[in-house]
């Protein structure tokens, strides 16, 4: 038993050592930036290519928020068609790999699964 307490501490050090030598290289650095530092202006998306705020608001007429009074943050519809336009430019990966066939699939996978 504690030939086994010893090897789970001797693997716990060998990852947690690992991790602090690629943070020390700079391997892992842009990883540990906040998410709002990675968005930008020069971030692009291709949600409007295939989106558009109509269609938004016809697939998701009764989502919470719409005719609701924020008073907290003033912003009564949070699941908006410009919200989600600002969230896909964080992550520029989201519609950017393949043809338009495999990006509208995508799109549709994602909307699906929201």
């Amino acid at each position: 038993m504690k030939y086994l307490i010893r090897m789970k501490y001797a693997i716990f050090l060998f990852y947690f050592s690992l991790s602090l030598v690629y943070i020390s290289r700079g391997q892992a650095t842009d990883s540990l930036r906040p998410l709002k530092e990675t968005l930008n202006a020069n971030n692009k998306t291709n949600v409007t290519k295939y989106l558009d705020e109509k269609k938004w608001n016809d697939l998701f007429p009764h989502r919470y928020g719409i005719g609701l009074s924020d008073s907290i943050s003033n912003n009564p519809d949070f699941y908006s068609f410009k919200a989600f336009v600002a969230a896909s430019k964080i992550f520029p990966l989201f519609l950017s790999e393949g043809n338009d066939t495999i990006q509208k699939r995508e799109l549709a996978a994602f909307l699906a699964n929201i």
